[in-house]
């Protein structure tokens, strides 16, 4: 394994942030006005520098962090889904991406950048092909 410097850590924190805010920028701008419970830039940079931290922590404390940190996304996220679905959203596009952000975020600080770029490229082509979806069904 290559040893990381604090510096090369540091850059693979700002990339996994730039990912996650890229998805979101999607997110953000495909929503028409901005309901209070959107997610956008914001929670999606957070969510994958989240996935990075737990791989920090994994590479250098608690090997088993990211699962923990992941079984505790998809409580948090089922909850979530709970409670909207009961309103009458029953997508599950928003919640599946947020997962995907947190992996690319741990991708990103383990060393895949390209594996992470290319995901985190494909997964906002997918997003904004929505509108174009829509139209057909």
């Amino acid at each position: 394994m290559i040893e990381l410097t604090i510096k090369s850590e540091l850059c693979l924190f700002f990339v996994a942030g730039v990912l996650g805010s890229l998805i979101g920028l999607e997110r953000q701008f495909s929503v028409k006005g901005e309901p209070a419970n959107m997610i956008g830039v914001r929670t999606f940079a957070f969510i994958s520098l989240l996935g990075a931290v737990s791989a920090f922590i994994s590479t250098h404390y608690i090997v088993w962090f990211p699962a923990v940190t992941f079984a505790g996304m998809i409580l948090l996220i089922s909850l979530r889904y709970f409670f909207d679905s009961s309103k009458g959203d029953v997508g599950i596009t928003t919640e599946m991406t947020e997962l995907l952000v947190f992996m690319i975020g741990a991708i990103t600080f383990w060393g895949n950048i390209t594996i992470a770029i290319a995901l985190a490229v494909g997964i906002t082509f997918v997003l904004s092909l929505k509108p174009e979806v829509k139209k057909i069904t």
